[in-house]
């Protein structure tokens, strides 16, 4: 006895990739990078982007090994010099710090050439408490061309604009309805 064909036999393999753009991640672990304590100039790790085109989105990850993120001060700048700070001495007495970025903290790098050299400097700016950069993760998202596909444009909106006076309307006290009816009064 036969079995029942399978009326879907090719799975749906979703939306076609865009061909325009390309999904990179640059991975550095096990750093061990020592931070030197109570120092403005920090401790900084270059590491070299290939991806050419523009930046569409980026997402970074940082991990530290510290005894008190309040110390410290952490950026990442692009090889075209843009810098964003990642943290600036926030979390007090708390040990390590683990970030995680979006696009949306990382939007001042949107439009740029990603190729060459990027930069991630941190930075204790306390005495005492010490610690090492351990690992790092930057991934971009680049097309060719800056915008390939933009945005729909949205629809322009018109308001209408009424002005009306010697209006007198009765407001019901205590009432949830309240008030039914904006006809002016009067007028002719």
């Amino acid at each position: 006895m036969p079995g029942n064909p399978n009326p879907n036999p090719d799975p749906d393999p979703g939306p076609e990739p865009d061909p325009d753009r390309v999904t990179q991640t640059y991975e550095h672990a096990g750093l061990g990078i020592a931070i030197p304590d109570n120092n403005a100039a920090g401790a900084s790790y270059n590491f070299t982007v290939d991806t050419s085109g523009f930046v569409l989105a980026a997402e970074f990850s940082l991990n530290v090994t510290h005894t008190y993120q309040g110390d410290l001060r952490a950026t990442l700048t692009s090889p075209s010099g843009t810098s964003v700070i990642l943290h600036n001495r926030q979390g007090g007495s708390a040990n390590d710090l683990d970030l995680n970025l979006s696009s949306d903290d990382l939007s001042a790098f949107q439009g740029e050439n990603p190729t060459g050299e990027w930069t991630v400097n941190v930075s204790d700016n306390a005495r005492i408490d010490t610690g090492t950069i351990d690992a790092l993760s930057l991934t971009l998202i680049t097309a060719a061309t800056e915008d390939p596909s933009p945005p729909p444009t949205e629809p322009e909106v018109t308001f209408a604009e009424y002005s009306f006076s010697n209006i007198a309307l009765a407001i019901p006290d205590n009432n949830a309805d309240g008030v039914q009816d904006c006809e002016p009064r009067g007028q002719t």
